[in-house]
């Protein structure tokens, strides 16, 4: 009888050798260094929707409180109580404290570097006891501002509420309120941010205290409602979003060439 030999079979798993394990970890880092930027851009651009958003609805606020209030908009800085001259809350807590704007979260900006608020702090005298942390201010060139009580040009005799010689813009004198600017982004804690504030460089990264963080430029907040956004330096260029009358082209020209490298174009 023929005996036949059975051999048995055995399974071997591959190992991965180390140039393939390399290989791999190789590819896989490859395309995260791919996708990594996508997703960076993406996340931005939902950032600046959700400023723009936060931005659409404190314009309209404001405009809502102008509406409610004989076409008059909230005051830069108003003292509360006239019987303490040196205390005075900001257009910020106006619109809070009278329901226009309750939510805190609309008053922030996602992608701001710094959170500040005027509370505690003075200004010609005066102490603000009526603010909270916020990344946008008013256009301080076109509306209400703060005169501290015996100024020389009897300015302050328009600081309750009504308009000075200035800055007289209702929604009813609007000339061209496409154009004109109402909100914008500060890293600063001042409610109220001017033209004349865009040379200043006083911050450790070269920037200045107009916002900048939305591909190197800003959302801004118009009179009639709208969001867009635009670089720093065209703001002035060829029209000016700044004042409430139309201006000559090129009218900011003077701080443009003074403007913080991060607001000029690369």
């Amino acid at each position: 009888m023929q005996t036949r030999s059975h051999h048995s079979s055995r399974s071997y798993a591959r190992a991965f050798t180390l140039i393939e394990m390399l290989l791999v970890v190789s590819i896989i880092v490859l395309l995260i260094s791919l996708l990594l930027p996508s997703l960076q851009k993406s996340r931005e651009t939902a950032r600046e929707v959700l400023c723009r958003a936060n931005m659409n609805q404190v314009t309209r606020a404001a405009m809502a409180y102008a509406s409610d209030n004989a076409g008059g908009f909230p005051a830069n800085r108003h003292q509360p109580n006239l019987a303490i001259a040196n205390q005075h809350v900001t257009w910020r807590w106006l619109l809070r404290k009278g329901g226009y704007a309750t939510d805190g979260g609309l008053w922030l900006c996602p992608n701001a570097p710094e959170v500040l608020t005027e509370m505690n702090r003075s200004i010609h005298g005066s102490t603000c006891v009526g603010d909270f942390f916020s990344n946008y201010a008013y256009n301080g060139a076109g509306f209400w501002r703060f005169s501290p009580m015996g100024a020389p040009d009897s300015s302050h005799l328009n600081r309750y509420g009504m308009p000075n010689g200035k800055s007289q813009l209702t929604l009813r004198n609007i000339v061209s309120p496409e154009s004109t600017m109402l909100l914008l982004e500060s890293r600063g804690y001042w409610p109220d941010i001017g033209d004349w504030a865009l040379p200043w460089d006083t911050w450790p990264d070269g920037g200045g205290p107009v916002g900048h963080w939305h591909r190197v430029g800003s959302n801004w907040g118009m009179a009639d409602g709208s969001v867009r956004w635009s670089l720093v330096y065209d703001t002035g260029n060829p029209d000016c979003w700044w004042h409430i009358t139309p201006e000559p082209s090129n009218a900011h020209l003077n701080w443009q060439s003074m403007l913080p490298a991060v607001y000029k174009l690369p």
